[in-house]
């Protein structure tokens, strides 16, 4: 079991709608995909359904190769959280080169209130922008933020920092409100469109969110 005072998420042991569950690693296997995981924090005390301790944290899984990968630490405010980024290359079917960087975002949820405009969150939000390159950049994941009036704090810092950015819905990604986004910066020859949430959930207690670049010849 986890020290006494190590600062353990509570448990948390969800059950797919259909089907066995899947650590990040069985999946990739399975699909044949690139994998990187990355653990914040150990998911309760004790071993879970299936006797094995478990820990919660992020994993990107890719069909190409994650290259540069980095952790960003950040700002703790309630627990600890740690993003991802990683680099992908590619050949489009023009013979042109082209390099993205993912970077994948989990924030704290802290302490939620009416506003939801949580200063801990903002500063994660400006951690991950003063991370990233300066080339074509894809920021995703979930930012544990709503408002009922206005736009969230950290969702108006990313905009910002990640002008090229064009959301193509507001419908909800989890318990009817809006918490999950994508943030892009596309230099010369690269294109965003505008990402948008899918209808099927398959079997997460969040919907999907489904975005894509194009390059110049490509469109």
């Amino acid at each position: 079991e986890a020290p006494r005072g190590s600062g353990v998420g509570n448990e948390a042991f969800p059950e797919p709608a259909s089907g066995s569950r899947l650590d990040a690693g069985e999946l990739a296997e399975r699909f044949g995909l690139h994998l990187w995981y990355v653990p914040s924090m150990r998911n309760g005390s004790g071993p879970g359904p299936d006797g094995r301790a478990e820990d919660r944290g992020n994993a990107i899984l890719s069909t190409l190769p994650l290259d540069d990968l980095v952790v960003i630490e950040l700002p703790f405010f309630g627990q600890r959280r740690a993003a991802q980024l990683a680099t992908l290359h590619g050949t489009t079917r023009t013979g042109q080169q082209w390099t993205v960087q993912a970077g994948n975002v989990h924030f704290d949820i802290g302490q939620v209130g009416p506003s939801a405009l949580s200063a801990g969150r903002a500063r994660q939000a400006r951690a991950m922008a003063l991370a990233v390159d300066s080339g074509a950049v894809v920021v995703a994941g979930d930012l544990n933020a709503f408002a009922i009036f206005g736009t969230p704090a950290p969702v108006k810092e990313l905009r910002e920092a990640f002008p090229d950015t064009r959301q193509g819905d507001e419908l909800p990604t989890f318990k009817g409100r809006r918490v999950d986004y994508q943030f892009y910066r596309t230099p010369p020859g690269y294109l965003a469109r505008p990402y948008r949430r899918l209808d099927d959930d398959f079997g997460s207690d969040h919907y999907p969110l489904l975005g894509w670049m194009v390059f110049s010849g490509e469109r």
